[in-house]
């Protein structure tokens, strides 16, 4: 964000890590999810949701207001207004808004988001960790990521989800497709048949208003 300190994550991570300048090394390592990052699951989600929101950024909060003690007055509300990214062509925001339709539609993980009645756009992720584990003597097993938002059409919702030394990205899919269909008020119609039936939720009326 403009006018903002560098943080101490960002320094180090420029300053001390052999980023200090940007080469065309660095951005074929972007484009490939190769090279050294190193993200928040707070920062994936918000990337995600620029995506969603057709490329508007939004600062992340913890705190949407604070009330006087007798909830009389609000002593503080947050802005939520975002500032949209610069892009020569914001066309390009929906062909990979399609493709992250696509992820989740005829992706390895498409058995797992059919069972909602919304479209969600996913994209998967494993990160590699270098490295032995101290006790087991045995390589660190990859981080598994995924990020999300819902509804396809109508956007409400940004997640991040990853499981650390979780191996492949497709073992995120299940508790990702859960937190969505908990935050848009899904309903499972029937517990025993979640995993096995297709369409296996129902949508809240407050979601279909």
């Amino acid at each position: 964000y403009k006018n903002e300190k560098q943080g101490f994550a960002d320094k180090i991570k420029f300053d001390y890590l052999n980023q200090a300048s940007w080469s065309i090394a660095d951005s074929l390592n972007v484009v490939m999810g190769q090279g050294q990052q190193a993200y928040t699951p707070l920062q994936m989600a918000s990337y995600m949701s620029i995506f969603a929101n057709d490329g508007y950024r939004y600062k992340a909060s913890l705190v949407d207001k604070v009330m006087s003690s007798d909830g009389s007055t609000v002593l503080y509300e947050n802005d939520a207004k975002g500032d949209r990214i610069e892009l020569k062509n914001y066309k390009n925001l929906q062909y990979i808004r399609e493709g992250l339709h696509m992820a989740a539609k005829d992706g390895a993980d498409r058995l797992v988001f059919e069972k909602l009645p919304v479209d969600v756009g996913v994209k998967t992720g494993t990160a590699q960790v270098s490295g032995k584990n101290p006790v087991t003597e045995e390589d660190y097993g990859n981080h598994a990521w995924m990020i999300a938002f819902a509804p396809y059409d109508n956007p409400q919702i940004a997640v991040s989800a990853v499981i650390t030394q979780g191996e492949a990205s497709s073992n995120v899919g299940p508790m990702m497709r859960d937190i969505i269909a908990e935050a848009l008020k899904l309903r499972p119609k029937d517990k025993k048949t979640i995993d096995t039936n297709k369409n296996s939720y129902d949508v809240d009326s407050e979601l279909s208003e």
